[in-house]
């Protein structure tokens, strides 16, 4: 009787520990499926994980020059208007730069105004006398060349005379031809191609000063858009690098949120843009939003954000996602959430998955 007990009672054992294994595995199997079919109505509820971002994406501001922070104007959870000025680096050899420039240009733009202005018009005045008077000369010497030429026909001059009135007559005339060269010089002293040299000279000066001045704008931080500065990574007195640039400010765009989740890849044949989804998760207090899915990523990647759960699958690529929320979701960036899209699937679907 009591071997019939005992055998009895090791049967029930047994059939226990079956049926407990059973159920583990079925509940790991579960934990394991990346999304719950509820087959009487063929819907299948896709799961994911994000984070919390702004619509901006959290961008990472970073000066386009080295040099060392002067000042700060900004704390952190600050929001601003685009174009404020958020960090200013040491700018005391880039103002030089711009004042050099400056100088630069005034120079070459007086030089133009120097040479295109001429000679000086006494000068001018001056030489025109001159070639006045060697026309007299030349017109008196061509009338007592041409006297004695008469004379010397009749005698009354020598050939000599002649000769030598002929000769200054010549020398009047070359004179007369000098100095009017010399004046037509003078009126047009300063050429077509000076004139070009002169202009790309000042052109040159006016590229140095916007070169300096762009050199000094790239001194200071300012927001890209209207934002929310998130996070400061450098304060005053520390340095920024031009080779290696860092960045010291983390913004965005707080005034809308959405958030970036993740569907491994058993998941991606069931997504699609416009799907709804519900937000939900602990870190929202047990509050589920509404969302919509505007934009799926084309490429996949390896998944970075982790629910440290046990049975999590670290080795299966995964697809971004975003869903946008309504105005009244509020969450700090970065947090992370929860996030649920049911799918509706054909009975072949359902067949397959059975």
């Amino acid at each position: 009787m009591r071997k019939l007990l005992l055998l009895g009672l090791l049967l029930v054992v047994g059939v226990s520990v079956v049926s407990w294994q059973m159920l583990s595995a079925t509940g790991k199997a579960q934990e394991e499926r990346p999304g719950r079919l509820d087959e009487s109505r063929s819907i299948l509820d896709l799961q994911g994980i994000g984070y919390v971002e702004p619509v901006s994406e959290v961008r990472r501001l970073t000066f386009r020059t080295g040099g060392v922070i002067r000042q700060c104007l900004v704390n952190v959870g600050d929001t601003v208007r685009q174009g404020a000025l958020l960090l200013v680096l040491d700018d005391t050899v880039q103002k030089a730069e711009v004042e050099v420039a400056k100088k630069q240009l005034e120079l070459s733009r007086a030089e133009a105004t120097h040479i295109n202005s001429g000679v000086n018009p006494y000068r001018i005045r001056a030489l025109e006398q001159v070639v006045e008077r060697l026309r007299e000369q030349q017109r008196h010497h061509t009338a007592e060349a041409r006297r004695l030429e008469k004379l010397l026909g009749s005698r009354a001059a020598s050939q000599q005379e002649s000769d030598a009135m002929e000769t200054q007559r010549r020398q009047s005339e070359l004179a007369l031809r000098e100095q009017e060269a010399e004046l037509l010089h003078l009126r047009n002293h300063v050429t077509p191609e000076h004139k070009a040299l002169l202009e790309a000279k000042v052109r040159q000066a006016q590229a140095g000063v916007e070169l300096a001045e762009q050199h000094l704008r790239e001194t200071r931080l300012l927001a890209p858009f209207d934002g929310t500065v998130l996070k400061i990574l450098k304060r005053e007195g520390e340095g920024v690098r031009l080779f290696e640039p860092e960045p010291v400010v983390l913004f965005g765009d707080l005034s809308r949120l959405r958030v970036r989740a993740e569907m491994d890849e058993r998941l991606v044949q069931h997504l699609a843009v416009g799907q709804e989804a519900v937000v939900y998760g602990r870190n929202l207090g047990d509050k589920a939003y509404p969302g919509r899915v505007v934009l799926l990523e084309k490429l996949m990647g390896d998944k970075t954000v982790f629910t440290r759960a046990s049975s999590e699958r670290k080795d299966l690529d995964v697809l971004q996602l975003l869903v946008e929320l309504g105005p009244d979701f509020q969450a700090p960036a970065g947090l992370q959430v929860d996030v649920r899209i049911k799918v509706r699937v054909d009975h072949g679907e359902v067949a397959q998955r059975r």
